[in-house]
């Protein structure tokens, strides 16, 4: 058995992580975590537990239930950003100090995630 998270670096008090999902190739696993204070999606490498990244980073908002794409690109949650729970996704961040696919284009202004919205019946 491998331990791939910790939660001794937070003020010294335990955080959770829940609702781990393998993304489809195996390398990498999402989840929800209030590591960085507020509840927020992750992924870590399952080969390399330092290389976890922050895929939301959305203070004073609550994501959860994170699942993969098909092909591994992008992790779909459920989010509080609109004031109610909706599904969102985002593209899986890059392993940090690994170029970035946007490198040589100009910084998104505000880069905001994809809202899916599932329809209420009348």
């Amino acid at each position: 058995m491998q331990r791939l998270t910790s939660d001794e670096s937070f003020d010294c008090d335990p955080f959770e992580d829940v609702s781990p999902q393998w993304s489809p190739d195996s390398e990498l696993i999402a989840f929800t975590s209030v590591r960085s204070g507020y509840f927020d999606i992750w992924v870590v490498s399952a080969a390399d537990p330092t290389d976890i990244r922050n895929v939301t980073r959305t203070p004073e908002d609550y994501e959860d239930q994170p699942s993969w794409s098909p092909d591994g690109t992008q992790i779909v949650f459920r989010s509080s950003v609109s004031g109610a729970y909706e599904f969102y996704s985002l593209p899986v961040p890059p392993p940090i100090g690994a170029p970035s696919p946007a490198q040589g284009r100009p910084p998104l202004r505000s880069p905001s995630p994809r809202r899916a919205r599932a329809s209420c019946p009348p």
